[in-house]
């Protein structure tokens, strides 16, 4: 496989040592050793650059680098212009003619042209003697780490240096350290140029913003808890940090992130206030563009929690076992067998009795009522098809009446509430707030209509909302991640459970933020790729409830209250009065 390195290559300048004073055979040989086993990612070109001189007096330095690369068996394109096009140089080699040829080309050191994690090889041919730590406290100004200088101390010895910032005791500050010493008598090179920097960073701290948005960050009075708290502290113990948790002084919780002047948590990261920021922050192509984004951890939704259906009154329980449609046809039953009783039993012509062959009733229509409850006739009817007549109408009235109460026992028994809305067109059609956080109203975007529904609420807003959604407080629905949905109804079983819509409105990846020149995120990422093949992510989401969470109903009916009979009273109560009303009119009528 035909392997291709794009090389930046800007002759040096002549200026300090002249190149035709010696040999630099062995510093291609290290330059070698750096392409084959550092430089290794294909897709990843090599830039070279070194100030721009046109006067240039030996072709020395051009052939070291043709040298190395020529030895790491690669194919190479050459050329002078950076395309803007291409991705930030992850891979570098500088050339040092002196500190003031380091300082021109530290100047054009930005997260534009350079990938700050990256890995540098520093060629320096420098004369000063502390200029390997002045080149790393600048490189340490960038955040670049992942850096080695190879300092030619004479024209045939050279001396490779790294540097440790975190080291015990002091914390990112200069602390360079040999590797190597390469000559012309000796090229060879047995130790790691380029180690983690990172793998034991001594008990230093690392500044993390955060703020209060549970499950993910918990604050209390003095402690921090949560899943991704845990997360970094379980990262931290693994790298030998100590995680500074630091929240917004104005108490804001994501922001807002622009190119300057962002807000929130988004400004703390920008700003370089914190080393790195997490709490549910949603991967977005603008923060990704100002911030440097680290690889997502978790998966969520954005949901619409809505209120719960009221509770059906008495009045409504009692009719509520049948709907619309059954009640007019047993109304028509009804209506019918009246008729056909006051025809059929009523005392008309005797004549018209005996040819149907039935008896007459002093009360048809009470009888037919009474017959249709179900109720026990007070007196028999003699003749046999009177009796199969009334029998089949008590049969029809036992089936209705058993049926009714079988439907009505969960209505009485359990807290039935009514259809909640489900979709975003029951929502709007009920003409309902939207509370959700500030982030979230680009999903709305393109629907003014419910633009101007939105009502904006901080994190720690959320639990006060959701609990008065639940108590059906709230004038609207609320918008949220389902995780925290999930921990609320966790958290509060006792209370109530708040339910969701059918419709899902957007899914989103939880990640972690970096400044843009941070190093860390190679390190973190790696880290919470190994959490999560180990299941310690999904142990975590079952340990703060961020799992599915379904409503559990009990299998014990809830015992009567008068709440729940009181229109069987009110409706006795009516007919009651009635009884009495129809009774003194009859004794008034007949005195």
């Amino acid at each position: 496989m035909v392997r291709l390195f794009i090389l930046c290559l800007i002759f040096p300048s002549c200026e300090g040592i002249s190149s035709n004073n010696g040999n630099y055979d062995f510093i291609s040989d290290a330059l070698t050793i750096v392409f084959e086993k550092y430089y290794i990612n294909t897709h990843k070109p090599v830039l070279l650059s070194s100030p721009r001189n046109d006067n240039i007096e030996s072709n020395d330095y051009v052939e070291i680098l043709v040298n190395a690369v020529r030895s790491s068996r690669r194919i190479i394109q050459i050329v002078f212009v950076l395309h803007s096009e291409m991705h930030p140089s992850y891979y570098n080699v500088l050339i040092v003619r002196s500190y003031e040829s380091f300082l021109r080309q530290y100047e054009m050191i930005n997260t534009d042209r350079y990938d700050l994690s990256g890995l540098y090889t520093i060629i320096c041919f420098a004369l000063e003697s502390n200029v390997v730590e002045i080149i790393f406290e600048k490189l340490l100004l960038n955040k670049i780490i992942n850096a080695i200088v190879i300092k030619v101390t004479t024209p045939g010895e050279a001396q490779i240096y790294t540097n440790f910032p975190y080291h015990e005791g002091s914390c990112s500050k200069i602390n360079p350290k040999l590797l190597a010493n390469i000559s012309n008598n000796n090229s060879e090179i047995d130790i790691d140029l380029f180690p983690n920097h990172l793998f034991n960073m001594n008990g230093c701290y690392l500044k993390a913003g955060t703020y209060d948005v549970a499950p993910f960050t918990i604050v209390g009075n003095r402690s921090f808890d949560g899943l991704e708290v845990v997360m970094v502290e379980t990262i931290a113990k693994h790298h030998n940090f100590t995680a500074q948790y630091v929240l917004n002084e104005d108490g804001t919780s994501w922001g807002v992130i622009k190119e300057k002047n962002s807000t929130g948590l988004m400004g703390l990261i920008q700003n370089k206030q914190v080393d790195f920021g997490f709490g549910t922050l949603g991967v977005t192509a603008e923060r990704s563009f100002y911030l440097k984004q680290g690889i997502p951890h978790f998966i969520s939704k954005f949901i619409i929690a809505v209120p719960t259906g009221r509770l059906y009154t008495s009045f409504e329980k009692l009719y509520k076992p049948f709907d619309t449609m059954a009640w007019m046809f047993i109304s028509i039953a009804l209506v019918g067998s009246i008729v056909v009783s006051k025809v059929m039993f009523g005392k008309q012509d005797v004549r018209y009795l005996r040819i149907l062959k039935v008896e007459a009733f002093e009360t048809p229509v009470l009888i037919t009522w009474l017959a249709f409850l179900g109720n026990p006739l007070a007196k028999c009817p003699k003749k046999d098809k009177t009796k199969a007549i009334v029998m089949s109408w008590m049969v029809m009235g036992l089936m209705v009446r058993t049926l009714y109460q079988g439907a009505m026992f969960k209505y009485f028994h359990k807290g039935q509430h009514t259809k909640p809305v489900q979709t975003i067109e029951d929502i709007q059609s009920e003409k309902l707030y939207y509370y959700l956080y500030e982030p979230a109203k680009r999903f709305f975007a393109s629907s003014p209509d419910i633009l101007k529904m939105l009502k904006f609420i901080n994190p720690d807003e959320t639990n006060p909302k959701l609990s008065q959604l639940l108590n059906g407080d709230l004038d609207g629905v609320i918008l949220l991640p389902s995780s925290t949905l999930n921990y609320f109804n966790q958290q509060n079983i006792k209370k109530g459970f708040v339910k969701t819509g059918t419709d899902v409105i957007a899914t989103y990846a939880v990640g972690i933020y970096y400044p843009k020149d941070s190093p860390l995120n190679a390190m973190f990422d790696e880290d919470i790729l190994n959490l999560q093949a180990a299941g310690l992510m999904k142990y975590w989401k079952s340990v703060f409830g961020i799992t599915s969470f379904k409503e559990f109903h009990s299998v014990e009916p809830l015992p009567l209250d008068m709440d729940t009979i009181s229109a069987i009273f009110i409706i006795w109560l009516i007919f009651v009065s009635l009884s009495v009303t129809s009774f003194c009119f009859e004794v008034l009528w007949k005195c």
